[in-house]
């Protein structure tokens, strides 16, 4: 801990502009410095570490062990530090501040809006930034610290130890099928009938959650979906599912951005329900995000 404090800000920006392209007279032009005082701040930055962080020779530069191990956590510093210095200004000059938060634009529904409404009424001082994005894209922009929070829908596969999660809905799951499928007036449709259909659904490296739903929805009946189109995007689906391309599985909310032009009937089966998340950072101290966090789970 105690090197922390003889780490300058000048020394983390030497080092990270050397590994730009690991030329020491380039990053040297680039900062406006001449190459003895970059080298200078790279040996007190070693010498604080405790240990070296490049191998030179005439030929090429390149990062040691230590030196790659340092990179993996120390990257993202000088953008928080600008961060923090903007939320200081922004204080200082009386701004508002700002919670970002993703969301899968499945999701927008009723329950969401509401929630979103809830929060602006409570809190009409802070400015709520809304950026609609895939499940895996949001995913990587929280765990960049570009988003505070994210309505993930399922839950994700895999999820980063520093992030944690809230049910805040739970929804049954529907067949969608075209309005002159044969199944469309049905007042339920079972998995063993869905086996046999031609499915749509969204494509397993923008939501693998969902394409892994999909898989244990069918794991029973010894087979796999029979997939034969998928797409990137809930609106892509739900035309393809109007075009009478397949039958897809969505819950309600996605349903009913096209519940006019195609039916959804209920699953019977036990396994046909979802529980919508909202991931965030664990021990935050956000305020903000922690009122938010407050009504979830009342909504719950």
């Amino acid at each position: 801990m105690s090197a922390m404090f003889s780490i300058t800000h000048r020394q983390i920006e030497c080092f990270l502009e050397i590994c730009r392209d690991f030329h020491f007279s380039n990053a040297a032009k680039r900062l406006g410095l001449t190459q003895p005082p970059l080298s200078r701040n790279i040996k007190e930055l070693e010498t604080a570490i405790g240990a070296r962080l490049f191998d030179r020779n005439p030929k090429n530069v390149r990062l040691t062990p230590a030196g790659t191990a340092f990179l993996d956590e120390i990257y993202r510093l000088p953008s928080l530090i600008n961060r923090a210095v903007s939320s200081a200004q922004r204080a200082q000059n009386g701004e508002h501040s700002i919670l970002k938060i993703g969301f899968v634009g499945a999701l927008l529904g009723f329950d969401l809006l509401k929630i979103i409404d809830e929060f602006r009424s409570s809190f009409p001082k802070v400015q709520l930034k809304l950026i609609d994005d895939s499940p895996a894209s949001l995913l990587e922009q929280i765990n960049n610290d570009a988003l505070d929070g994210i309505f993930l829908g399922l839950m994700p596969n895999k999820l980063s130890p520093n992030l944690n999660t809230l049910v805040w809905k739970k929804e049954r799951l529907l067949a969608c099928v075209p309005t002159s499928h044969k199944f469309a007036n049905a007042k339920h449709i079972t998995l063993k009938k869905l086996a046999h259909e031609n499915l749509v659904t969204l494509s397993p490296q923008i939501a693998p959650a969902y394409s892994n739903l999909i898989d244990q929805l069918f794991e029973s009946f010894a087979t796999k979906p029979k997939v034969v189109q998928q797409t990137d995007k809930v609106p892509a689906l739900l035309s393809n599912v109007a075009a009478g391309i397949g039958t897809a599985i969505l819950p309600y909310t996605a349903f009913s951005q096209a519940k006019s032009h195609i039916c959804g009937i209920p699953i019977h089966s036990s396994k046909a329900k979802v529980s919508n998340t909202f991931v965030f950072r664990k021990n935050t101290r956000n305020t903000q995000l922690i009122e938010l966090l407050a009504i979830l789970e009342r909504s719950n």
